[in-house]
């Protein structure tokens, strides 16, 4: 393998990838699922992208031992598209947050340990950021911000090797 990532890019309605990943989830009759009342585009790999938001809602769903509420939000600045995923669980311990993200770590007895890695490499192979938040005994809030310029996400006619890691923006 050559260590390069094929996107398929396209401009994507992010509230459609949403409900489509939900429609992937056997969802408890104990959980509401808030969706977003705006619309935000994004430059994406619709099927990556929906694999991303299935397991970041199937873990708030489990955060909460299948009962309570999951709010996703979309926030749009013109730059960056803002997707959050909210749930009312019971919170990420800090002592477990530095390593959430890392392959094969997992609190779950039942778990692999690669949906948060995995979701992680997603939102980088798309030039964003994932960060998380955390309240023990609140819930937990993962926010990812994609840039919206498709000048800064490669697409499959480019490989990672000749996209730069950093665009430098002049100073205005």
């Amino acid at each position: 393998m050559s260590g390069q990532v094929k996107l398929t890019v396209t401009n994507n309605l992010l509230n459609e990838i949403v409900i489509s990943a939900i429609e992937k989830i056997a969802k408890p009759d104990n959980v509401k699922i808030n969706l977003p009342n705006n619309f935000v585009y994004v430059p994406c790999d619709f099927i990556k992208f929906e694999v991303m938001i299935t397991n970041l809602i199937m873990n708030a769903i489990q955060a909460m031992n299948n009962s309570g509420q999951v709010d996703v939000r979309l926030f749009d600045d013109g730059k960056y598209a803002t997707l959050q995923v909210i749930d009312s669980g019971c919170g990420i311990p800090k002592d477990v947050m530095p390593r959430i993200f890392e392959p094969l770590f997992t609190t779950k007895q039942i778990g692999t340990g690669l949906g948060l890695a995995s979701c992680k490499a997603i939102v980088e192979q798309h030039k964003g950021i994932i960060t998380v938040t955390s309240s023990v005994g609140k819930g937990t809030t993962f926010t990812i911000r994609i840039p919206k310029s498709s000048a800064v996400v490669s697409d499959k006619s480019v490989s990672h090797s000749a996209v730069p890691s950093q665009i430098a923006m002049p100073n205005k």
